[in-house]
């Protein structure tokens, strides 16, 4: 199905169309401000300017087409690119301004700090709304181009890190343009070829020196706009574009004979150019010796242009009117079923999910959520089930949804698995096969749009079927539902949101066989496209011609049994007497039925006409009337196979001269007529007992084999019921394990609930939108919390803490995921030190973030009085640590040593000590930690000396001791000068009024 996938851009989908506007074609007519000429965006980051450089050296002269370079720049610095392009190629080289006119053989740079869009082929500069991280130039000037030039566009992807381009390349595909990769072998930085080709989109991989060729034969074989289009509408011309499609259907096994023309029209002519062909017909001879191009031609088909949240009006209002009212109808018992046909890779599939768990989360409901993915396109929905995306898709999804439910992935993001399990990817094509039932979400869009009005009521009437009453259906903005509008109420016009009805839709039929082009013998409008007028007026006509001039008509099946009666039948077929029965033979009248059984057996196994003339029977009044019988066959492939349709002629009354004999000679005729009967009877009877024998022998022959068929199936039956009760027992078994698992949960609960309980630690657990989900009673020291704010974000509650940053520590913590510790005070003087972690589930995913408070104000009063009693003793103090570090010294020390404060702290003892004997002092220092004590340093007759920080020396006498510490031990040196401790010895011995 060419648009399971989504085969074609968001072209035409315009807001406001009325809902009644019938099936709508988005397939408009070249806009005549649009160049006749092709333009090539080329995309390039990280190492591009080489692969820029061989580019345009490869780019032949006259080529035609315009050059539109986007490249990731540095927004705070002049742009020196158009200078450096300019000598790679003689075209000329301008910076894009706004508003300018796109010119064939030009090259346009995209200039700093700004977006590049194209409208009607002039260039629009745009100021970037999205923070520097997450600007993607390249695809939204690849999806700006898609949607301006369609067919026209050309994309290239060159050397660059990251996966920008590859949502841009999607979409020019999808408008039938064409996409060229650098090979990453040749690229600088090969993540954006990579994620490009990853698509499985690229009509090319070529070192950029190889692709001004590929270019050059590109457009000189591109058809013109619409040639194709034109050619797959015209039935006289058809018969190239009929045989395409036997071959894509031999092929695939689906048929795009009854999508639109435009949609498959644009795709054909982008494979004839790329194939260097000139004409449909020169391409089918490359399809029939050439199987992988008509892979290539139906995965072109396949094309998807989709995105997450695409189009946000409509996923906004889905969520805001029809969400709520969908859970509020829902009996919770069941899962709640969504089905997203044309689900392509899968994102509106997980963007549904996400509105859905979110609105679960928000509104407490606990609904267990089915979603059906399906297509036809099997790389797609690999994609789909992997659940992975290139990280370029950040710029389409809103913040909150991609904290909580993308994980980084070393190709981009990966979806969380709550997601993933909520969603089952298939294979189905919702133009033939079943349908899914009970759905209470149908999210079908932009599907419509590309099909053909015919197979646009088909898929209609599925999704009808498919549907719940009450369910939900959402189309794209340019779908109705047409002729079903008696079917559903409409919840949101703009957004395409209907709710369906509870009325019964049609039953749901096998898929009808449709033509590829639906026409009137005359060559005239189809069926469908009569007006009512045309249509009633046809109606009578045909209606009067089958009363006046069609003999009476019966339809019978292969037991005889009567399906349908057309005109007065009374003359020819009378009810039986006895038990109602509506076999054609016991209700023939007399002179009918022998011959009417001979010629439904004859027709039966010749299959050929059969017509008898000349019969007689007796009508109601007596009379004898002519009658000529005639059964046919009816076709193999209508909905009933092996009926027969009998015609009944009237041949008028018996004459008058057959009945105006004599006696003997009416005896004579009697008597003969009476013979030849028999004689046909008797001929008649023993055809059908030989007819019976051989059919009893067949069917014995039958029963035979059905009765070793069954017996075969008892068997199989019974080594089913033997898997089963094993089956039956390894549930046993889970179930047993399960429930004890069950029991060690419980008590697990119970044991983290008793420690939350209990606990002096102040917790507290908020999720990525920073709302409270779990605290510890300690927490509400902190913060004041009651059980009611579960759920509010942490900025409403009030705290005691003279700290104003917690919120924005907290969102630095969640985006960075990088902890952070500090010490903060309450107003009521109690200390805490505040730890801020990432709280992560237990497949490694980001849940929010963990707060914890743990009291330390003992701890800061006693460093406090501690450091308040270092500061008055009367020596310089010097506090180190088991490797000789100096951890803390009062000002008397930074004093006497001529240190500024704080600039003695991390530094080694030894540097206070002498050159000559540092490492004398080492080796003590160390054999003191092994055996310390309180004393002295030195002995009797030996000077110490410490040095200063200008390097001057002095004598000092310095006491040592062990301070034991939970950490490990510190040690205390006292340090006075020599020279103060003589003074004041002498003030202490001399009389008042003496000085030394």
């Amino acid at each position: 199905m060419a648009n399971e996938s989504d085969p074609a851009s968001n072209q035409g989908e315009s807001e406001g169309q009325d809902d009644d506007a019938g099936y709508t074609d988005v397939d408009q007519p070249t806009s005549p401000l649009r160049p006749s000429f092709p333009i090539v965006g080329i995309g390039a980051s990280a190492g591009g300017l080489e692969a820029i450089e061989a580019l345009f050296h490869g780019i032949p002269e006259g080529l035609g087409a315009s050059f539109v370079l986007v490249q990731h720049l540095d927004p705070h610095h002049k742009s020196i690119l158009a200078e450096l392009v300019a000598r790679f190629t003689p075209m000329p080289v301008v910076e894009a301004a706004s508003g300018q006119s796109i010119l064939p053989d030009h090259v346009y740079v995209i200039p700093p700090n700004r977006e590049l869009a194209l409208l009607n082929g002039a260039l629009q500069l745009m100021a970037p709304t999205a923070p520097r991280h997450l600007r993607l130039s390249i695809d939204y000037f690849f999806r700006s181009l898609a949607r301006d030039q369609g067919t026209g566009a050309v994309c290239i992807v060159l050397s660059g890190a990251g996966s920008d381009g590859t949502l841009g390349l999607r979409a020019v595909k999808g408008e039938g343009g064409a996409a060229l990769v650098q090979s990453p072998e040749s690229a600088a930085y090969d993540s954006m070829p990579g994620s490009a080709i990853a698509t499985g989109l690229a009509d090319a991989v070529l070192k950029p020196g190889e692709m001004g060729a590929w270019l050059e034969a590109y457009t000189r074989h591109l058809p013109a706009a619409g040639i194709l289009t034109q050619v797959l509408s015209e039935p006289e011309s058809s018969s190239d574009a009929d045989k395409l499609f036997v071959l894509v259907r031999n092929r695939s096994g689906y048929d795009f004979s009854l999508y639109k023309e435009g949609t498959i029209g644009r795709r054909i002519e982008r494979r004839i150019a790329v194939n260097r062909v000139d004409t449909l017909s020169e391409y089918l001879a490359i399809l029939h010796d050439h199987p992988a191009e008509l892979d290539r031609l139906w995965k072109d088909f396949l094309i998807s242009v989709t995105q997450f949240f695409r189009n946000r009006k409509s996923m906004t209002a889905l969520e805001a009117k029809a969400i709520p009212g969908l859970l509020s109808n829902h009996t919770g018992t069941e899962p709640l079923r969504v089905w997203v046909p044309g689900c392509s890779t899968g994102e509106e599939a997980y963007t549904l999910a996400m509105l859905l768990h979110d609105h679960f989360d928000r509104s407490g409901a606990r609904r267990h959520l089915q979603i059906f993915a399906t297509d036809i396109d099997d790389d797609a929905l690999q994609i789909g089930r992997l659940g992975v995306y290139p990280s370029s898709v950040a710029a389409d999804v809103p913040a909150h949804f991609l904290r909580r439910y993308f994980i980084k992935h070393p190709q981009g993001f990966e979806m969380a698995k709550s997601l993933r399990s909520s969603i089952v990817f298939a294979r189905h094509d919702i133009t033939r096969d079943p349908p899914f039932s009970r759905i209470d979400l149908i999210s079908c869009r932009n599907l419509l749009i590309y099909m053909q009005s015919a197979l646009q009521e088909r898929v209609l009437d599925t999704l009808s079927y498919a549907l719940r009453a009450t369910g939900i259906l959402f189309l794209g903005s340019s779908e109705s539902i047409g002729k079903f509008a008696h079917l559903y109420e409409t919840v949101d016009r703009r957004a395409r949101i209907f709710r369906r009805l509870g009325v019964d839709a049609r039953a749901y039929r096998p898929v009808a066989i449709f033509p590829r082009r639906l026409q009137s013998d005359g060559g005239g409008a189809s069926p469908l496209e009569l007006d009512a007028g045309e249509g009633e007026l046809e109606r009578l006509t045909r209606s009067t011609l089958l009363k006046e001039h069609t003999p009476v008509c019966v339809v019978v099946d292969e037991r005889h049994q009567v399906l349908y009666i057309h005109g007065r039948s009374g003359a020819y077929l009378e009810p039986a007497s006895g038990r109602a029965s509506m076999n054609v033979l016991r209700m023939a009248r007399e002179g009918l039925r022998a011959e009417l059984a001979s010629a439904l057996r004859e027709v039966a196994r010749t299959q050929q006409i059969r017509r008898i003339e000349r019969l007689r029977t007796r009508s109601e009044d007596g009379r004898e009337r002519r009658v000529s019988l005639t059964v046919r066959p009816l076709p193999a492939d209508l909905p009933k196979p092996g009926a027969f349709m009998i015609l009944f002629e009237d041949g008028g009354p018996v004459d008058a001269q057959d009945s105006a004999v004599s006696p003997q000679d009416a005896e004579e005729i009697g008597d003969s007529d009476r013979v030849y009967q028999l004689e046909q009877e008797l001929v008649e009877n023993r055809e059908n007992l030989q007819n019976a024998n051989e059919e009893l022998e067949t069917s014995n022959e039958e029963l035979q084999s059905t009765i070793e068929e069954l017996q075969s199936s008892n068997e199989e039956l019974m080594t089913s019921q033997e898997e089963l009760s094993s089956i039956n027992e390894e549930l046993h078994t889970v179930n047993v394990e399960l429930e004890d698992k069950i029991r060690q949960l419980e008590a697990t609960t119970d044991d983290l609930e008793n420690l939350l309980m209990s606990t002096e630690l102040g917790t507290i657990f908020l999720d990525v939108d920073l709302k409270v989900r779990r605290f510890t009673p300690a927490a509400c020291r902190v913060i004041n919390l009651i059980p009611a704010d579960v759920g509010r974000p942490i900025e409403h509650i009030v705290h005691k803490l003279e700290y104003e940053g917690l919120v924005a520590d907290t969102e630095r913590v969640l985006n960075t995921l990088e902890p952070r510790t500090l010490e903060v005070r309450s107003r009521d003087g109690v200390w805490y030190s505040l730890r801020i972690t990432v709280y992560r589930t237990g497949n490694n995913a980001v849940a929010g973030v963990v707060l914890n408070f743990i009291d330390r104000t003992e701890h800061v009063m006693a460093e406090q009085r501690f450091k308040q009693l270092l500061e008055r003793l009367p020596d310089a103090t010097i506090l180190t640590n088991g490797q000789g570090e100096i951890v803390q010294v009062n000002q008397l020390a930074e004093d006497l040593f001529g240190y500024a404060a704080g600039t003695m702290t991390g530094r080694p003892i030894e540097d206070l000590i002498p050159d000559d004997i540092r490492e004398q002092h080492r080796q003590q220092r160390r054999a003191y930690y092994r055996a310390p004590n309180a004393r002295p340093m030195g002995r009797p007759g030996l000077s110490l000396i410490g040095v200063r920080r200008d390097g001057s020396t002095f004598s000092a006498d310095i006491a040592i001791g062990p301070i034991p510490s939970a950490s490990g031990s510190l040690y205390v040196a006292t340090v006075r000068a020599a020279k103060e401790q003589t003074l004041v010895r002498a003030a202490q011995s001399d009389p008042p009024g003496h000085r030394c």
